[in-house]
């Protein structure tokens, strides 16, 4: 299989965002590549209904510029940015709504939520803290930097991650730089990039070079580095082998996965490579039933497990239809496509049980699950709460 996938690329060190319009072939013996369609969505008898809990609209949604803002869930409240700098908590139950701020400013990365700080990102490297509780402005700071993806705390320190590679460490409490790591930056790389993961003093990071590193929270050195996949092929489209997806720890795990190379899980204390397989992906990962689970860029959902990285199913039946980072609830897994349907498939086999269509323009920020609730956001705005109907 070839996979030359649609790239949103960038050049390095210019101002010129280069779509790649690029095609797929799989085995075909015609000299010719062909543009790849969307798959017609199939026919299947539902079983199961997801009831619409609230919704609610949050302004301009994702905007123009490809964004992935993608809610996030503590506690009792969920926490919303729309892409004209709208910020929201609303209560996670009924939708009403529990603090509103705008922080006057385009936003590209968010929403980051932990140890009483809301934050979010821009285009221009700024870096804003809200109050969890009451939505007022902390401290705003310029790092440089276009940020893509919500930064992380742990109270003491905010990790942000950057488009031109590099992973910041801020003071919680104002903002002041205290450390920064500089990773090597293709010449050609995806829109976007991972969310840093903190843990057990730990921030850990992936990069548009393949590379996930582990990088101590407090001091800023790196206690090891690691390859997801590494660069093949002639030309640099070829060669692009982006981690997009923010890594997934799971007890002793972290695994990982890059755009047109592998998904592999790692030792977080050292960073060693317990398994690998091909992949290609550029949204998240999620868990459930001793499986690992990820988007292909091709459009297949694909279950891994998590011990072996042998493969337990795979759906290949929403093929290029530019699928979000999968979700887990109860026994389901819940995912959505460019033009807003949210597909709901079974953990144990990946066969579709139900489906509903959120909206027309698509989604591309990860759906967030809670129990039996799916949290749906639209690019166009809408903020939906799903829940298993009895």
């Amino acid at each position: 299989m070839r996979l030359r996938d649609r790239v949103q690329a960038t050049l390095r060190g210019g101002m010129v965002v280069v779509l790649l319009g690029t095609l797929l072939a799989c085995g075909s013996s015609d000299t010719k590549d062909e543009l790849t369609e969307p798959v017609d969505l199939v026919d299947f008898k539902p079983q199961l209904k997801m009831k619409r809990v609230w919704s609610r609209d949050i302004g301009k949604g994702q905007g123009k510029k490809f964004n992935r803002l993608r809610p996030a869930i503590d506690g009792a409240a969920i926490y919303i940015v729309d892409a004209d700098g709208d910020v929201l908590a609303l209560d996670r139950k009924t939708g009403k709504k529990l603090w509103k701020i705008d922080v006057k400013a385009d936003i590209t990365g968010g929403v980051g939520v932990g140890d009483g700080l809301v934050m979010v990102g821009t285009p221009n490297g700024e870096v804003i803290s809200l109050d969890q509780e009451t939505g007022e402005l902390l401290w705003r700071v310029l790092i440089g930097g276009e940020v893509l993806a919500p930064p992380a705390t742990n109270g003491d320190v905010v990790a942000v991650q950057t488009f031109d590679g590099v992973l910041h460490g801020l003071n919680a409490v104002n903002g002041d730089t205290l450390w920064r790591y500089q990773s090597q930056v293709p010449v050609l790389t995806l829109r976007g990039t991972a969310g840093p993961v903190i843990e057990s003093g730990f921030v850990f990071a992936a990069f548009a070079n393949g590379r996930l590193v582990g990088v101590d929270i407090n001091s800023g050195a790196v206690a090891w580095e690691s390859r997801v996949a590494i660069a093949q092929g002639e030309s640099e489209i070829e060669r692009v082998v982006d981690v997009d997806g923010t890594p997934l720890l799971l007890a002793n795990t972290l695994f990982a996965v890059s755009y047109q190379g592998r998904i592999a899980a790692f030792d977080p204390a050292s960073g060693r490579t317990m398994w690998f397989q091909d992949a290609s992906s550029y949204v998240g990962l999620d868990d459930g039933f001793g499986n690992v689970y990820y988007s292909h860029a091709d459009g297949s959902v694909v279950a891994l497990d998590q011990r072996t990285g042998n493969i337990r199913w795979a759906n290949e039946q929403l093929g290029y239809r530019k699928l979000s980072a999968p979700a887990a609830f109860n026994n389901y897994l819940a995912v959505s496509d460019y033009k807003g349907y949210v597909h709901i498939l079974t953990q144990i086999d990946g066969e579709f049980v139900g489906r509903f269509k959120l909206g027309s323009k698509g989604v591309r920020a990860p759906i967030l699950a809670r129990g039996d609730t799916i949290y749906v956001y639209g690019n166009k705005g809408k903020l939906a709460a799903y829940k298993l109907k009895d």
